[in-house]
């Protein structure tokens, strides 16, 4: 039985995009001030999902690379890839700044608290939609 990665590969992109957007709605939800905390439960369950469909990307786009290496030659795909590494340390960094979300209202937090964030959420946004975005162009 052989692997269809491309076809993986998309399927967990789909899904782990249907989580991201819904973690970034709940975000969005603290920063406006419609939840004072957010739910520590709700944030580590979906920060582990995010997980696993980051690593599912992985995994599926080792097989895709293997199946094309010619990506390889491709400067994008480099861009790519620090992109994917971006996420990677970005999630560990997620994981950290939820116990603030979790415990003090976002109205509540000083410019010095907010920034990493709004900075975290920024290079999780750019970062998602940037190595998508060069998948598709490839």
């Amino acid at each position: 039985m052989e692997i269809e990665f491309e076809a993986l590969h998309l399927l967990v992109l789909a899904l782990t995009a249907l989580v991201i957007v819904g973690s970034d709605v709940y975000g969005l939800l603290y920063v406006l001030g419609k939840k004072a905390v957010l739910n520590a439960k709700v944030i580590n369950w979906l920060h582990k999902i995010v997980w696993i469909g980051l690593a599912g990307m992985i995994a599926t786009g080792i097989g895709l690379t293997l199946e094309s290496p010619w990506v390889l030659e491709e400067p994008m795909f480099y861009v790519k890839l620090i992109m994917v590494l971006a996420l990677f340390i970005n999630g560990f960094v997620i994981g950290f700044l939820a116990k603030v979300a979790t415990t003090t209202p976002f109205a509540s937090l000083t410019w010095k608290q907010r920034a990493p964030l709004v900075l975290s959420a920024a290079v999780s946004l750019s970062c998602w939609i940037g190595a998508t975005l060069i998948g598709f162009a490839m």
